[in-house]
């Protein structure tokens, strides 16, 4: 079984052991979507997006101590739009802070690297 978890009136993760009232705030609760960065590159289109997740991904012998809530991932987008979207790279966190420090890391990595930058090469947008 996996523990849930939901953002309260403050933005804090709590536990919510409910299934429905975790659905619905998972549906509906636009503060799950942290920050969300994209741009077009060479090679298709670049997405970077963290959110709060609502539980812990890592396996149940990994979760010890503070739970892993957030998560970052990047994905590319081929030009060809019939292709599957491929995942660059993703970083868990334990608090929205670390979450946000993570998303300007993740993208200065990739505007850095070879090819996917965005227009100014910057990881601005």
């Amino acid at each position: 079984m996996v523990d849930l978890y939901i953002l309260d009136r403050r933005g804090r993760p709590v536990p919510e052991p409910d299934e429905r009232v975790w659905a619905e705030a998972f549906e509906s609760d636009p503060r799950w979507q942290i920050d969300h960065s994209e741009w077009l590159s060479e090679q298709g289109r670049v997405t970077v997006d963290t959110r709060f997740l609502g539980f812990d991904p890592r396996r149940k012998e990994e979760r010890t101590g503070v739970p892993t809530l957030f998560a970052t991932a990047a994905m590319l987008q081929p030009s060809d739009d019939g292709e599957i979207p491929e995942r660059i790279d993703s970083w868990l966190y334990q608090s929205r802070p670390a979450a946000l420090r993570g998303h300007e890391q993740l993208v200065r990595n990739l505007s850095g690297g070879g090819g996917i930058a965005p227009p100014g090469g910057d990881g601005t947008q």
